[in-house]
């Protein structure tokens, strides 16, 4: 597990993210990817997420989703 700065990610970083990798939501996922930054999350948050962009997105953001959860050494908490 990353030590250091720990940023709660909420539903509207990762749909943002998965809506556009060119904003600044892309970049903080890709700074916890990449920096001594650990991504923070809930289950709840995750499935919110999920159903938003089955809902308002296309099917590409919801595979970047999935693939961007994946990427990151991601923290769950209870919440």
């Amino acid at each position: 597990m990353k030590k250091g700065i720990r940023l709660f990610l909420d539903a509207s970083v990762w749909i943002a993210a998965a809506g556009s990798r060119a904003g600044a939501s892309a970049l903080v996922l890709e700074l916890c990817r990449l920096a001594r930054t650990m991504a923070v999350s809930s289950r709840l948050v995750l499935l919110e997420v999920e159903r938003n962009i089955r809902g308002k997105l296309r099917e590409e953001a919801l595979l970047r989703f999935y693939r961007d959860i994946a990427s990151l050494e991601l923290e769950l908490i209870r919440t």
